[in-house]
C-alpha cells in the first residue's frame, strides 16, 4: 500500500482532554510556577544533598556481572523470539530521542524486532512515534492514570492511559513500518478494555477485515493479535455504534530480535503507578510479558509548595513497589 496520508494536518486533532483529577501540574508548567522568597530559596538550597563524588558515582553504577547477565538474557531470547523492553517516563522519554538511541543500540546488537508500542495518544504535545504515520478521525477522548494520591484508580493498560470513543465510524489508522529500524512488521497486537456495555470494534489489516470484536463483558484487558503471512503495511481500527470502545495500546512487531515499548507521556508522574487498577495491568502484562523494564521519571514529581526530598524518595519507593506488583 502507498504511504499513509491523513486528511488533516497530523499531530492533530489531539484527543479531547477529559479532566481526571486535581493532582499537581507537571513541573515547569505555567500552573506550577511558584514564586519563592529569598528565604524560601535559601531553605531549598540548604536541603540539597551534597554533590556525589566520583567514587560514590562508581559505587552506584550497576555491577558489571549484572550487565553481562542482562545482555546475555536479551541475546538468548532475541535469537528465537521477540525480547521486550518496556520504558515508562515523562516528556524526555515521550520525545523518542533518548529511546530511539537505546533502540538503535539494542537492536544493532541483538536484532531489530520492530517498533513495538505505537502510542495512540499521538497528537498530544511532546509525543513522537517510531512508525511512519498515525491518523485519527472522529471524536476520541483520553484519560491518564491519576496523579493525585488517593484518587480513584484509573482503568488503563500498560501505557497508563485509555483512549475512548462513542462515535460510530471514529477510527485510527496506523502505518506501522519504519525503514530506519530495518524490520518488517509481521504481527500487530491491539489491547482494548472489555467493559459492560462495551461497543463494537473492527480491525482491518491492509484494507481487509481481520477481526470484528465485541468489547462488552466483565472488566478486563483483552487483546487481539494479527499475524501476517507477509509484512503488514496498514492497520485501521474502527468503532461502531454509540457504546464506548476503549483502546489501551497498539503494538507492531517483527519475528524476532529486540523491541522497545516506549510508554513515555509528557507530564507523566511516577504517581501514576500508585493510582491504577493493578488487576488490569496484570491482565495486560500477562498478554505482553517483558524481559526488562525501565522507569525514567523525574521533575514531574517535584511539585507543590511543600515539596521535600524525603517525600520525593518515599513516593518513588512506592512507585517501584507498585510497579513490582504488576511486573515482578
Amino acid at each position: 500500500m502507498g504511504p499513509l496520508k491523513c486528511n488533516v494536518v497530523q499531530k492533530g486533532p489531539a484527543p479531547e482532554v477529559r479532566p481526571s483529577d486535581a493532582g499537581p501540574a507537571p513541573a515547569g508548567s505555567e500552573e506550577e510556577e511558584l514564586p519563592l522568597t529569598d528565604q524560601q530559596e535559601q531553605e531549598l538550597r540548604r536541603q540539597l544533598p551534597p554533590i556525589p563524588t566520583a567514587e560514590e558515582i562508581r559505587k552506584g553504577m550497576p555491577h558489571e556481572e549484572w550487565m553481562r547477565l542482562m545482555h546475555q538474557k536479551l541475546k538468548d531470547a532475541s535469537q528465537t523470539r521477540i525480547a521486550r523492553i518496556g520504558i515508562w517516563g515523562g516528556s524526555h522519554m515521550a520525545a523518542e530521542f533518548f529511546v530511539s538511541e537505546l533502540r538503535r543500540q539494542f537492536q544493532g546488537r541483538f536484532g531489530a524486532g520492530g517498533a513495538g508500542h505505537v502510542n495512540l495518544l499521538y497528537g498530544l504535545p511532546g509525543i513522537r512515534l517510531p512508525v511512519n504515520a498515525l491518523c485519527r478521525q472522529g471524536k476520541w477522548h483520553h484519560e491518564l492514570a491519576p496523579r493525585a494520591p488517593g484518587a480513584p484508580a484509573g482503568a488503563t493498560g500498560l501505557g497508563l492511559f485509555a483512549l475512548s470513543s462513542r462515535e460510530a465510524g471514529a477510527s485510527i489508522e496506523i502505518d506501522p513500518g519504519n525503514p530506519a529500524l530495518g524490520a518488517t512488521v509481521h504481527t500487530v497486537t491491539v489491547h482494548y478494555l472489555r467493559q459492560p456495555e462495551g461497543g463494537l470494534l473492527d480491525v482491518l489489516v491492509d484494507g481487509v477485515l481481520a477481526e470484528a470484536i465485541d468489547t462488552s463483558g466483565p472488566s478486563a484487558v483483552a487483546s487481539v493479535q494479527i499475524n501476517g503471512v507477509k509484512s503488514i503495511s496498514r492497520v485501521k481500527l474502527i468503532a461502531h455504534g454509540s457504546e464506548p470502545v476503549t483502546l489501551l495500546g497498539a503494538f507492531a512487531d517483527g519475528e524476532k530480535g529486540v523491541v522497545l515499548d516506549n510508554f513515555g507521556i509528557a507530564g507523566a508522574s511516577g504517581n501514576y503507578w500508585a493510582n491504577v487498577r493493578t488487576d488490569l495491568l496484570r491482565h495486560a502484562s500477562g498478554q505482553r510479558p517483558y524481559d526488562m523494564v525501565m522507569l525514567a521519571y523525574g521533575t514531574n514529581d517535584v511539585t507543590g509548595a511543600n515539596w521535600d526530598p524525603a517525600d520525593y524518595r518515599r513516593r518513588f519507593e512506592a512507585t517501584i513497589e507498585s510497579m513490582r506488583q504488576v511486573l515482578p
